[in-house]
C-alpha cells in the first residue's frame, strides 16, 4: 500500500483504500506528487511516526476501530507543528470546529474535495514558517543558556549597570574577584568597586562612551585600572566596557580581569632584566643606570663617585673541584658579605660569573674609597662555610674615581676593570687604584698573551735548576726546577713577568704540563741521587693535577719517590677538602709535598698538621733581614720551632750571606737555598756541579719561582 513517490511525504489515516487513492489523485492533479503510507490503527500510526518523517497528515474522522480524534492526539503528541487535515464525509460543522481547537489545521469534506489543494498549500506554508519560528526560538533559548553558562562560569568579572550605574548583573567571576555575593552586589553603585580617587575619572569615561557613536571602540577598548574589593584592598585590573540600548533603556557591561598575577610576572621579568638571577644583586644594566645617576648627583653637589671592581681569586678552581652548586653557593655568600659592608647609599652589583662591582656614591674625599676597600678586604678574612665545606677565598680589587680619573660611565667601568686586573696580576688578594699608566700596561699585556701562546707552540720555555743545600755539611740534597722564557727578541724573561698573566688567562695549565714533562724527562736523564722539586700553581693544583702527573710519570718513567711538589699556603687553604684528598693520593704514590713561601699566607697549625707535608720553605721575606732584624729573627725561630714540633724539615730560601746561613743553622733549619750556594743553572751546566757535589759562590742573577 506504499507509493514510491519522492516529493511530498503523506501519511493517510483511512480504513478505505479507494478513498485514499482518490485523495492522492487530487494531490497529484494539484501539483503535489506524493509518497504515502496508509494506516488504520493506533499501532500502525505510531510505527509510521517512529520510522519516517512526514510532511502532512490526512485523516478520516470515523473509522470502525479508530477515530480521527484519537489520531490527532497521537500526532500532536509526536509533533505539534505537523500539518493535520481531516478529510471525511461524516464530519459535521460543530465537530470540525472542535477538532480544529484540538490541533487540526483544517477539514475538507469528501464531497468538496476541490478545497483540498488550497488547504494543503496553505498548511505546508504555515508549517514551514512555524518550524522556522520554533528553530529561531530554540536557538535563542540555547544562546541564552550558553550565555548564562558563560556568565556563570567565566573567571572574569562580568558586571552590568543601568544608567544610574547601579549593578544589575554580577556573575560568579565577579563574586570571586571582588568578594561580594551576587545578592550583596545587585543594586549597589559601581562606585563601590572603584577606588575613591578614580571615581570621577571613571564616570567621565563612561559618559564619553555614552556619547560615542563608535560601537567598535566601546566593545574593544581595554584599560588598565585599579579596582576595589569588598575588604577595601585595591588590585590591578584590565577592564573593557560596552554600551547597550534596548527598548529605550541603556545598560553598560563591564568585563574586568584581575591582572595581579600578570603584574607580578611583569615585575619579576623587570627584576630579572635588571638583577643577577643567582644573587639578586643589580646586574650590569642596572649598575650602569645607577652609576649615571650617581655621577649626575655628584656633578650637582661637587662630590666624588668611586667605582670598585672585584674578582674572586681562583674561583674556577672551586667550580672545577667541588662543582658548580658549591660555586654558586659561594657567590651568594660573597654577595651577602658585600651587602653587609657597603654603605647605605652605595650599590653592590653582580656583573657576571665571579665578578662584582660597587658604586661608592657621594664621597667627599678620595680617602673615603680607601676606607671602603679596607672594609671589603676584612670581610674576606673569614672562611666561608658551604655545607660540609669550609673555604677561604681572596679577592682582587680595582678602584677608580669620578671625576679624578674619568668623567663617563664607560670610562670608569673600563678603568676599574684595568685596575682590578693589575691587582690580580700582582698575585691577587690585594687592590689597586687606577692610574693612566695602567692603560698602556693593558695594551702590553694583550701583546704578551699572543706571544705566550706563540712561545708555547715554538717551545721557547726552558728550565734552570737551583740546589737545596744541607746547612750542616754543604752537600746538595735536592734541586728545584725554575722556568724561564727564552723570548726571540727580548731574551730571557723571568716568571714574575709572565706567570701572573698565564694564571689569569688559563695558559698556566698547558704551560705547567710542558714544564712538568720537561723537568721529569731532563732529571731522569741526569739521574742525580736526590729529589727534584717542581712548583705547581693554584690553578694547576685544583685542575686534575693527580691525573696530569700520573700520566707524565708513566710517560717518562720517573720514580715518584724522587719527586717533590711545591705549593703555596694559599693553595692549601683555598679548598681544604679537595687539597687534602689530592695530596693523599700523591702521598700513596710516594710523592712528597713542601709548602712554599711559608709565613706569607694565613694557614695555622690546626690545618697544617692535617696535610701529608714533608717540608716547609721559609719565605725569603723573613730571611733578608737576618741576623740583624730582631723581628725577622723572632719570626724565623718561631717558624723553625713550629715545623720541627710537627716533624717537618725546613728549607730557608733566599740565603745570600754566610751570616744568614749561620743564624739559620744555629736555629735548627736543616736546608738552605739561595745565591750564596748557587744561582739557577741550565741543564748543560748541571753536570759539573753534580759531579763535584759542591756549590759555587758568587752573586748570580736573580732566580724566580714558577708560582711566584
Amino acid at each position: 500500500m506504499e507509493s514510491t513517490g519522492t516529493l511530498l511525504n503523506v501519511l493517510v489515516i483511512e480504513d478505505s483504500e479507494d478513498d485514499c487513492r482518490l485523495l492522492l489523485r487530487e494531490l497529484e492533479r494539484g501539483g503535489f506528487p506524493s509518497s504515502y503510507l496508509r494506516v488504520d490503527s493506533p499501532e500502525s500510526l505510531r510505527e509510521a511516526l517512529r520510522t519516517r518523517h512526514w510532511d502532512i497528515v490526512f485523516s478520516d474522522y470515523s473509522m470502525p476501530e479508530f477515530t480521527g480524534t484519537q489520531a490527532l492526539a497521537i500526532i500532536r503528541d509526536h509533533d505539534p507543528v505537523l500539518p493535520f487535515i481531516f478529510v471525511s464525509g461524516t464530519i459535521g460543522e460543530e465537530v470540525a470546529v472542535n477538532a480544529m481547537r484540538q490541533g487540526a489545521q483544517d477539514y475538507v469534506m469528501k464531497d468538496n474535495i476541490k478545497r483540498l489543494i488550497p488547504a494543503v498549500a496553505r498548511e505546508l506554508r504555515e508549517a514551514s514558517a512555524e518550524r522556522g519560528r520554533r528553530r529561531a526560538e530554540e536557538e535563542r533559548r540555547k544562546f541564552e543558556v550558553r550565555f548564562q553558562n558563560i556568565l556563570t562560569m567565566a573567571a572574569d568579572a562580568i558586571i552590568s549597570v543601568d544608567e544610574e550605574q547601579r549593578i544589575v548583573i554580577f556573575n560568579r567571576g565577579a563574586e570571586t574577584i571582588f568578594g561580594y555575593t551576587q545578592e550583596e552586589a545587585i543594586g549597589l553603585s559601581l562606585d563601590n568597586l572603584i577606588p575613591e580617587k578614580d571615581r570621577t575619572r571613571h564616570r567621565a569615561h563612561v559618559a564619553s562612551l555614552g556619547d560615542s557613536r563608535d560601537f567598535s571602540r566601546t566593545m574593544t577598548e581595554r584599560r588598565d585600572i585599579f579596582a576595589r574589593r569588598k575588604d577595601g584592598s585595591l588590585f590591578p585590573a584590565e577592564a573593557s566596557i560596552s554600551k547597550l540600548t534596548e527598548e529605550g533603556r541603556v545598560t553598560y557591561t563591564v568585563i574586568l580581569r584581575d591582572i595581579s598575577e600578570r603584574k607580578r610576572s611583569e615585575e619579576r621579568l623587570h627584576f630579572l632584566a635588571h638583577h643577577h638571577p643567582l644573587t639578586h644583586l643589580p646586574n650590569r644594566l642596572l649598575f650602569h643606570e645607577r652609576l649615571e645617576e650617581a655621577m649626575r648627583d655628584a656633578r650637582t653637589k661637587g662630590r666624588r663617585v668611586g667605582v670598585a671592581f672585584l674578582d674572586l681569586d681562583r674561583f674556577k678552581t672551586v667550580n672545577d673541584s667541588l662543582g658548580h652548586s658549591v660555586g654558586d653557593d659561594l657567590l651568594k655568600r660573597v654577595a651577602e658579605r658585600l651587602r653587609e659592608v657597603s654603605r647605605g647609599g652605595d650599590t653592590v652589583a653582580h656583573l657576571s660569573g665571579d665578578e662584582f662591582a660597587l658604586i661608592l656614591a657621594n664621597m667627599g674625599r678620595a680617602e673615603d674609597a680607601h676606607l671602603v676597600v679596607a672594609k671589603i678586604q676584612r670581610c674576606f678574612s673569614r672562611p666561608f662555610k658551604l655545607g660540609v665545606h669550609e673555604l677561604f677565598t681572596s679577592i682582587s680589587l680595582g678602584v677608580t674615581l669620578f671625576p679624578d680619573d674619568e668623567d663617563t660611565a664607560e670610562g670608569l667601568l673600563r678603568n676599574a676593570d684595568i685596575a682590578m686586573y693589575r691587582a690580580k696580576g700582582a698575585g691577587g688578594d690585594t687592590f689597586r687604584f687606577y692610574s693612566a699608566e695602567m692603560t698602556e700596561e693593558s695594551r702590553k699585556l694583550l701583546t704578551l698573551g699572543t706571544e705566550l701562546r706563540r712561545g708555547l707552540e715554538r717551545k721557547e720555555f726552558l728550565l734552570h735548576y737551583q740546589p737545596f743545600v744541607s746547612l750542616s755539611d754543604g752537600r746538595i740534597s735536592g734541586m728545584e726546577a725554575l722556568v724561564r722564557w727564552q723570548h726571540p727578541e727580548r731574551g730571557i724573561i723571568y716568571p714574575n713577568d709572565f706567570i701572573p698573566y698565564s694564571e689569569e688567562t688559563g695558559l698556566i695549565v698547558p704551560l705547567g704540563k710542558t714544564i712538568i714533562r720537561r723537568a721529569l724527562g731532563e732529571w731522569r736523564r741526569l739521574s742525580p741521587p736526590f729529589r727534584l722539586a717542581v712548583n705547581v700553581s693554584p690553578r694547576q693544583f685544583h685542575q686534575n693535577l693527580f691525573e696530569t702527573f700520573s700520566a707524565i710519570l708513566d710517560e717518562t718513567g720517573f720514580d715518584p719517590a724522587c719527586l717533590e711538589i711545591e705549593i703555596t699556603e694559599s693553595t692549601l687553604m683555598e679548598n681544604i677538602d679537595h687539597s687534602l684528598h689530592t695530596m693523599k693520593k700523591f702521598h700513596e704514590k710516594g710523592v712528597q709535598f713542601s709548602v712554599d713561601d711559608f709565613g706569607t699566607g694565613y694557614s695555622n697549625l690546626s690545618y697544617l698538621k692535617r696535610y701529608p707535608i714533608s717540608r716547609l720553605k721559609i719565605d725569603r721575606s723573613f730571611i733578608v733581614g737576618l741576623p740583624d732584624s730582631e723581628d725577622d729573627a723572632v719570626l724565623a725561630r718561631a717558624i723553625i720551632a713550629m715545623a720541627r714540633s710537627l716533624g717537618l724539615e725546613i728549607i730557608a730560601e733566599g740565603i745570600e750571606t754566610p751570616e744568614q746561613k749561620r743564624f739559620l743553622g744555629d736555629a735548627g733549619c736543616q736546608f738552605g737555598q739561595g745565591y750564596l750556594f748557587s744561582r739557577p743553572k741550565p741543564p748543560s751546566e748541571m753536570d759539573a756541579l753534580l759531579r763535584g757535589d759542591q756549590t759555587e759562590k758568587g752573586v748570580p742573577s736573580p732566580g724566580h719561582l714558577l708560582s711566584s
